[in-house]
């Protein structure tokens, strides 16, 4: 039976972003447990959401809700979060995730963290629900960064066509620093990230542009790995499990396609200028594919 880790000290603070996911998030905080001597406070930052989520927040009396004006966007709650806690970690968490043991993960991500100085963020394993299998993620939750091959394949269905640039499920592309922690060279998603202030605090936070969500998290991987700092995966203890999907079923598909594309393009114009225009006429075609095959799915 394997030993649980015991965590060295509670200077972490969970930030939970949350828009209109109360059902989700009801079963994330029922899943933290008591979290005293785990981590320092659980803070939920609330955009304006019209459901049930504040009534969700409030039945959980250690948990601190915070409900923002309007929807400020992912990236400018996250700068509030970190801005209004003092602890030197925060491990963002989205409302679908659910822990099977919050004490071994965050142990585990807060250990790696220590052993590794220049660890900006450090991520786990996410899996399906268990009932709905509880494969590993993998594919979903690590992807290159963006260049103009792989964003020209994914806009013209390049990528589709010939599978030439799938991430293959299970795979992880990085070096290993140590057992079972490796340096990552894929961006992962942000839906479970302990974050370390001073990597944060060096980036200069967030880039709240990228509005309401989308591309803030690889802008903000990118300018990490810019500066030297690494990103990490470690294999962890304790499953953590993940439903995704939230913010599309909020939004609608349209809502969300109008939202990507326009943060796709700014990242290229922050990143790629020089591509710019041929990224922009990829774009255009790709929105209008996707919204064609949406209303011929629809009819």
């Amino acid at each position: 039976m394997p030993c649980r880790i015991q965590v060295i000290q509670v200077d972490i603070t969970i930030l939970i972003i949350n828009w209109n996911s109360g059902d989700c998030l009801g079963t994330l905080l029922s899943s933290l447990g008591d979290f005293s001597g785990i981590v320092s406070g659980v803070k939920v930052l609330d955009n304006d959401s019209r459901d049930h989520s504040a009534d969700c927040a409030s039945s959980f009396p250690r948990v601190e809700l915070v409900k923002l004006e309007g929807n400020t966007g992912f990236a400018a709650a996250v700068n509030y979060g970190f801005r209004t806690t003092g602890s030197s970690y925060v491990l963002l968490v989205n409302p679908d995730i659910e822990f099977e043991s919050l004490r071994d993960t965050v142990a585990e991500l807060h250990r790696t963290a220590v052993r590794q100085s220049r660890a900006a963020i450090v991520t786990c394993p996410l899996r399906d629900l268990p009932s709905e299998g509880a494969k590993l993620q993998s594919e979903f939750q690590f992807r290159p960064y963006p260049t103009l091959w792989n964003t020209l394949s994914d806009l013209l269905f390049i990528d589709e066509l010939v599978g030439l640039l799938k991430t293959k499920t299970g795979g992880i592309n990085g070096r290993e620093l140590e057992p079972g922690v490796i340096e990552l060279e894929d961006q992962p998603a942000a839906a479970l990230w302990l974050v370390r202030r001073a990597a944060w605090e060096e980036a200069g936070g967030m880039d709240e542009r990228f509005y309401p969500a989308w591309f803030e998290d690889v802008d903000f991987c990118l300018r990490l790995k810019k500066a030297g700092w690494k990103i990490l995966f470690t294999e962890g203890m304790g499953k953590v499990y993940h439903k995704g999907g939230s913010s599309l079923d909020t939004l609608g598909f349209s809502g969300f396609l109008g939202h990507y594309y326009r943060n796709l393009l700014r990242f290229w114009r922050k990143h790629h200028p020089v591509s710019l225009p041929l990224a922009a006429v990829a774009a255009g075609v790709g929105y209008v594919v996707r919204r064609a095959c949406q209303f011929t799915n629809s009819d």
